[in-house]
């Protein structure tokens, strides 16, 4: 990769989950950092907060398990879903030995990776700056200009890599008008609120509840002793339920059979919090001297609770293919490619899944019929959550078997639309209701209009950066 003038190898912006793990990945081997973020940390930003044991593991590799083990969150252990009198429970699988499930407070746990980066020697923090724009050389990114909120005076900083780490409202990607593909409009409206004094149901739990209009609650235990309540709306109902969300709330959690009694007599922590412009999207995540990590890169619904993992994961894996371009072990373009199509061969299972692909072939019937056995089997309540943590591989969670025309039968895959022409698909024998469906699958089951092809690479059509 060309050498640029600049005391810097790399600029990232945004020290959240992916900047903060891509800042660190490339301090570890050696590189000059500049680390930039709108925010004065310890800052709060919208999350579900939950750590499955895979953003454990890469906590660990950042050099930073201790500490957020320090903070004191309970590992949660258990899923429980409640449908009206139905309910079911499953221990929620791990690996590697990490805790399967933790809840910890952003203005916590960013604040735990921006420490770490200003202990680094290769690695200048600067909070509270704005980029307001990208400095360019022959086409190529080579810095950015900013300064700090509130400042009067604007600098310019250059560097070899610029790294857009800052969230799915990305002024990077903005600003080089990164391609989006594969967008899906948003499906649910999603809100947190806080509190404190819930009494315990025995080993820490992540409890799901629903009710027969659509929306969704989860109660969870986190650091602190502060418990987290998200209530999730069917995109149709936002826009009655922004009017008055706290009331709406209150009219939701009353329907849940046992959620308003578990909440009875705790306190509840300040106003609720959300967002209904959860868009669902993949952005091609480099050019020429830039790329993009985390939520600025792809984002999907918060419902499956993967956002941390996922962007420190994307950090990670970018640091990395960086790594190998900077040192001219690999072509930009090659190594950058090689991180494209990991990120999307990691998320892209639950991807479709949230977004409601079913197996190819397979009716709305079948499938819910499938997805049925959570309410009533145990193992498979495991298997689902296990799909969540992506310690259950796709393939082991999608058990359905092709029927080939010659009687044949082989594993299906994951869902893929390159599928369609399989002629029917066996599943294993379970018991329907329609009434469910949707909950277990956490998202209303409706049809998506599809912005673009899936593929990487595929003909994305550019959109502006929000």
């Amino acid at each position: 990769m060309k050498e640029r003038a600049g005391r810097f190898d790399a600029i990232v912006v945004g020290a959240r989950m992916g900047g903060g793990a891509t800042a660190l990945g490339l301090a570890a081997r050696g590189w000059r950092v500049l680390l930039l973020d709108a925010a004065r940390f310890p800052s709060d930003t919208l999350s579900t907060h939950l750590l499955w044991s895979d953003a454990l593991g890469a906590f660990d590799r950042l050099g930073v398990l201790g500490e957020v083990r320090e903070v004191g969150a309970p590992a949660i252990g258990r899923m429980r879903l409640a449908f009206g009198d139905r309910t079911n429970e499953a221990a929620i699988p791990t690996r590697d030995g990490y805790p399967p499930l933790m809840s910890i407070r952003r203005t916590v746990l960013d604040d735990i990776l921006v420490r770490r980066a200003r202990r680094q020697p290769t690695v200048e923090v600067r909070e509270g700056f704005v980029v307001e724009g990208l400095l360019r050389d022959g086409g190529a990114v080579v810095g950015v200009r900013g300064g700090r909120r509130g400042a009067g005076g604007r600098v310019e900083e250059r560097a070899r890599v610029v790294v857009g780490a800052d969230g799915r409202h990305s002024t990077v990607a903005r600003l080089v008008n990164a391609a989006e593909y594969d967008v899906v409009p948003p499906l649910l409206a999603t809100y947190y609120r806080y509190y404190r004094g819930v009494a315990p149901i025995g080993e820490p739990t992540l409890e799901a509840f629903r009710d027969a209009e659509g929306s969704f609650c989860y109660l969870f235990p986190g650091d602190g002793g502060v418990w987290t309540l998200a209530v999730s709306f069917p995109q149709a109902e936002f826009a009655r339920v922004r009017r008055d969300h706290e009331r709406a709330i209150d009219a939701a959690i009353a329907r849940k059979a046992g959620l308003a009694g578990r909440l009875a007599g705790a306190e509840r922590l300040g106003p609720a919090r959300g967002a209904g412009d959860l868009t669902n999207f993949f952005r091609v995540p480099f050019g020429p001297g830039w790329a993009l990590a985390g939520d600025a890169g792809y984002h999907r619904d918060p419902i499956t609770g993967r956002g941390i993992a996922d962007a420190l994961r994307s950090g990670e894996a970018l640091a990395a293919a960086l790594d190998r371009a900077l040192r001219g072990e690999a072509r930009w373009h090659d190594a950058l490619a090689a991180y494209w199509a990991g990120r999307d061969a990691l998320v892209r299972p639950l991807y479709d899944f949230t977004c409601d692909r079913p197996p190819a072939a397979l009716t709305r019937r079948a499938w819910g019929a499938y997805l049925g056995r959570t309410l009533t089997d145990s193992a498979f309540l495991g298997r689902y959550v296990g799909f969540m943590a992506t310690v259950t591989p796709p393939e082991a969670f999608y058990l359905a078997r092709q029927r080939c025309g010659n009687g044949s039968t082989t594993k299906a895959q994951r869902p893929q639309r390159t599928q369609r022409r399989a002629r029917s698909l066996v599943l294993e024998p379970s018991t329907f209701d329609s009434s469910f469906v949707s909950f277990v699958v956490f998202v209303p089951l409706w049809s998506h209009r599809l912005a673009l092809n899936s593929a990487p690479g595929g003909g994305g059509r550019r959109r502006r950066g929000r």
